[in-house]
């Protein structure tokens, strides 16, 4: 079984998970036997009605052009490394404000925009 997170307006799933997810505000969860890890690349999937108990009991799915499916992957694997860069800048930062310096506080601002572009827009 895997739980397949969707967007509650659109009913398209965005991620299968292995395990039950964590879901956001906008996002909710089902379980299906019907499909694996992975599966998201290949087609986009719909969850049409989810039970009580939160089985899927209805969904439609179509598959997706093998370029398709590339992309989004090559997407997935670029939002994984762009959050290990993001964290890595804050744990730069904290790294660099504990050593004493006077010139640290203009460091830390430039520092503080690049995050807020991170914010913005999601790329470090």
């Amino acid at each position: 079984m895997v739980y397949l997170e969707y967007h509650l307006e659109t009913k398209q799933v965005v991620e299968i998970h292995q395990n039950e997810p964590v879901t956001v505000g906008g996002y909710d969860f089902g379980k299906s036997d019907d499909f694996e890890v992975g599966d998201e690349f290949e087609q986009t999937i719909w969850v049409n009605r989810v039970d009580e108990i939160k089985n899927v009991t209805s969904h439609s799915a179509i598959r997706n052009n093998p370029n398709a499916k590339r992309l989004l992957q090559e997407n997935a694997k670029l939002k994984a490394e762009n959050e290990v860069l993001t964290e890595s800048l804050i744990d730069l930062k904290t790294q660099y404000m504990s050593v004493p310096c006077q010139y640290h506080q203009d460091y830390s601002v430039k520092i503080d925009k690049v995050l807020e572009g991170v914010e913005t827009d999601g790329t470090v």
